[in-house]
């Protein structure tokens, strides 16, 4: 018989997804703003923008690594994640870029294994907490959209001043929610492969998909926010439209076993990408909110 569902494992869960979630909300948006407000130029903001996610891929696939062959996955997460926060109170006094790229590239390199850690955690324990891991993760999506709209007026009314202090408070609850996981790891040390034994060819595909999806992302994730003030719109648009964005990742996750049932999944994947193109093409030729 499978096991009976963990109540306070899934709020666990959930919490987890929301605490880790939350920073990304602020970040996103309003990093960029921010650091244009400080008086950096347009390559400093691109180039810190861009060696994040590469810092955290970097970070993801070593320590994830390293957790599988020394079986400390929830040690390693909850000291990332405590680690990540105290690198945020520099950007509480730090002004200049090379400052500031050290102080990014820390918390690239310390948070970068949060996410996907996080998401080993949980499948799991998937079965011992009841199963349906899309109304788990569905938190975190909820977390986005949370600090993209409640940092929107803070920015707006405060100045992008407001940033630095909003990704603290965002990430100090990081640690103890994380704590709060199983410690538990399935699997053996010796059952530890280097990631590119992954590389069948169906998944070379989905990833250079998911490769070229992230890179036409880019510019978005660096400039929106500056190209909205260019446009003389206001600050808080940049959070008001992550957030509402992520309003439409969260029905996704919640009915998206409907659309299963409907079309196969490289169809859905098919259709993001024509959306994603659209995207784009629209925000190219809009002038107002």
């Amino acid at each position: 018989l499978p096991e009976p569902a963990i109540p306070s494992l899934r709020h666990d869960m959930r919490l987890a997804y929301f605490v880790v979630y939350l920073g990304p909300g602020v970040w996103l948006p309003y990093v960029p703003l921010w650091l244009s407000f400080l008086g950096l130029t347009g390559w400093q903001i691109g180039i810190i923008g861009a060696t994040q996610p590469a810092l955290r891929w970097l970070s993801a696939l070593g320590l994830a690594g390293l957790a599988d062959r020394r079986r400390n996955r929830h040690r390693l997460l909850v000291g990332a994640a405590v680690a990540g926060t105290l690198c945020l109170v520099p950007l509480l006094v730090v002004r200049d870029f090379p400052s500031l790229f050290l102080v990014f590239a820390a918390v690239g390199l310390c948070h970068g294994v949060l996410m996907p850690a996080l998401d080993a955690v949980v499948i799991d324990n998937l079965e011992r907490a009841g199963g349906d891991y899309a109304h788990l993760r569905v938190a975190g999506s909820l977390a986005f959209a949370v600090g993209a709209f409640a940092s929107a007026p803070l920015v707006w009314g405060w100045s992008p001043a407001a940033v630095p202090v909003l990704l603290l408070a965002a990430a100090l609850a990081l640690g103890p929610a994380l704590a709060r996981l199983p410690a538990a790891q399935r699997g053996h040390a010796r059952d530890a492969r280097p990631p590119w034994t992954l590389l069948t060819p169906p998944m070379r595909a989905f990833l250079a998909t998911a490769f070229l999806l992230n890179l036409s992302c880019g510019a978005w994730h660096g400039f929106f926010a500056l190209h909205v003030r260019t446009l003389g719109l206001p600050d808080a648009l940049p959070g008001l439209a992550w957030g509402l964005a992520v309003v439409v990742e969260i029905a996704l996750f919640t009915r998206g076993r409907l659309l299963l049932q409907r079309f196969d999944a490289t169809t859905l994947v098919l259709a993001s990408v024509a959306i994603t193109v659209l995207r784009w093409a629209a925000t190219a030729v809009a002038r107002s909110a």
